[in-house]
């Protein structure tokens, strides 16, 4: 259980009240807990950074932002700054995504001291818990690549941690696909 979610004081109320929750929720830990890697270990290089940029694709949508390093890491760190990403580093995940056919992935980059890119992290199980993942001077939105140019447009696109968007793009493919 993630005690660092809700006032913990209600939810021990909750479980006495309602005993059938806690054996609904020992079983999902059980097959979370027997569902993960173990006894193995992955050595990386250790790259300086001051922060790492987080782009998001999902569908034609792209959102970037920069996760800002605490310690020598910037993961789980939960500190962002809303730059908007250049579009060298947007045609950089473009393009990957376009090769390898990504429909729905969050990519973490480093920047090198050469200005080059170095990808830390792909991932297609992500999330972002604010109202919304791009901002272009102070106004949140997505970056779209249209007409061979991106293009920002304003808008809240992460309603319900953005599932509506990765449904509609869902929707999209299996329309396309109809045969």
């Amino acid at each position: 259980p993630n005690l660092k979610m809700g006032d913990i004081k209600k939810r021990l109320i909750y479980a006495l009240i309602n005993p059938y929750h806690i054996f609904k929720r020992l079983k999902v830990y059980k097959a979370v807990s027997g569902d993960v890697q173990k006894h193995f270990i992955i050595f990386q290089e250790y790259i300086s950074h001051d922060f790492e940029w987080r782009v998001v694709k999902i569908g034609n949508s792209y959102f970037g932002y920069k996760k800002m390093k605490k310690g020598d890491k910037c993961s789980g760190r939960k500190g962002y700054i809303y730059d908007p990403p250049p579009f060298r580093l947007l045609d950089f995940v473009k393009q990957i995504c376009d090769k390898y056919n990504f429909n729905s992935m969050a990519i973490d980059i480093f920047e090198d001291d050469k200005g080059g890119y170095l990808i830390n992290e792909m991932q297609t199980m992500f999330g972002h818990v604010q109202d919304h993942i791009c901002e272009k001077n102070g106004v949140p939105g997505r970056f779209i690549y249209t007409n061979d140019n991106w293009q920002f447009e304003p808008g809240m696109f992460n309603a319900n941690l953005s599932y509506d968007l990765r449904l509609e793009n869902v929707l999209r493919i299996l329309e396309n696909n109809k045969v």
